[in-house]
């Protein structure tokens, strides 16, 4: 993965939902299921997936942040929809929402496979497995083999660690297995918290006062 095999930007999208918005497995899969079915009318990549109980983080290959939020919002929209629907929802059961949301560009294919790799460590370094490669609800399932999540577009990070899709993977790995990255700038150790880290000065957040890209 160089900057001329990416021919769009790259975002890191992160939702923050109610108390428990995700955290049966069957949401998660619901909710999945509507990201799927906006990706096939959006002009966007997955590279990179967690949901967890009440976050949802994403790696998007786009053309704007614009669409990256537009369909973000159809997808929760749908998704309060579809959960109003499902069986056994009782009135006692709060209705679910989605609040803060951040979205942020990406500036390297360094920067890139970092904020993967973090995103992929939150279920572990969150306590919810010991291992990576025990939670289902991510992408790193299918970079690894176990389990091929339609959504994701797995190409342009392995060609980041190899043109052998074999010895990507191997080297992916070995990569997640690290939690920490140097900053290029500056030389300095920033340890992931569960939470992706980007260099400020290269970093576009959305704002809602102004919705250009």
């Amino acid at each position: 993965m160089t900057k001329e095999e990416i021919s769009e930007k790259v975002y890191y999208h992160v939702m923050q939902g109610s108390r428990y918005i995700f955290s049966d497995e069957r949401n998660k899969k619901r909710f999945l299921d509507v990201v799927a079915e906006i990706q096939g009318k959006e002009d966007w990549q997955i590279y990179a997936f967690c949901i967890m109980d009440e976050q949802a983080y994403f790696i998007i290959e786009a053309p704007c942040q614009e669409i990256v939020l537009a369909g973000m919002h159809r997808a929760q929209r749908s998704y309060v929809y579809l959960y109003h629907q499902a069986p056994g929802r009782f009135g006692c059961i709060p209705a679910p929402s989605f609040g803060e949301e951040i979205t942020a560009e990406l500036g390297s294919p360094e920067e890139i496979a970092d904020s993967c790799r973090q995103i992929h460590r939150i279920p572990l370094e969150k306590g919810y497995v010991h291992k990576i490669g025990d939670y289902w609800w991510s992408s790193y399932m299918t970079y690894i083999g176990n389990y091929d999540w339609k959504i994701v577009d797995c190409r342009n990070l392995l060609l980041y660690f190899s043109e052998n899709e074999d010895t990507a993977r191997r080297k992916l790995q070995r990569y997640h297995t690290v939690s920490y990255k140097k900053s290029m700038d500056t030389g300095r150790e920033y340890r992931s918290k569960g939470k992706p880290m980007f260099f400020l000065r290269k970093t576009k957040v959305y704002d809602k006062e102004n919705k250009t890209c």
